[in-house]
């Protein structure tokens, strides 16, 4: 199944994640993120999905400006419709592959990844 096809369906389930996988709030790895952030960071959330992390930033520390990025228009389409849904005003989503990113050097204070699908790597051939 090629990668377009395996978010757009993933889209419409991707938060159940977080139900099965993060129910214990208090010992979730969500929470220790949330604790390593500052209240003034310039976050970069890599691969965010439905950008349930950056909302969860966002909710907490309306002073930090979270770009999430993630090539998968689908998920994309589900976290705005989430941000909008929260009236969050301090998450920038853009439509960007994490392996051919365009960014200033030294932009973002904290860079996150989290869940994220690696593509299948290419087999070595010896010569």
């Amino acid at each position: 199944m090629n990668s377009i096809l395996f978010y757009k369906i993933m889209a419409k389930c991707y938060d159940l994640l977080d139900i099965i996988y993060f129910h214990d709030k208090k010992n979730s790895p969500r929470k220790a993120v949330l604790d390593a952030v500052n209240r003034n960071d310039t976050i970069l959330d890599l691969c965010t999905g439905t950008a349930s992390m950056a909302i969860q930033i966002a909710k907490r520390y309306p002073n930090t400006k979270i770009m999430g990025i993630d090539i998968s228009k689908d998920m994309l389409r589900v976290a705005q419709n989430k941000i909008h849904k929260e009236q969050i005003t301090n998450v920038e989503l853009l439509s960007m592959d994490a392996t051919d990113m365009s960014f200033e050097k030294e932009r973002f204070d904290k860079i996150l990844v989290s869940l994220l699908k690696l593509p299948t790597p290419k087999r070595c051939i010896e010569p």
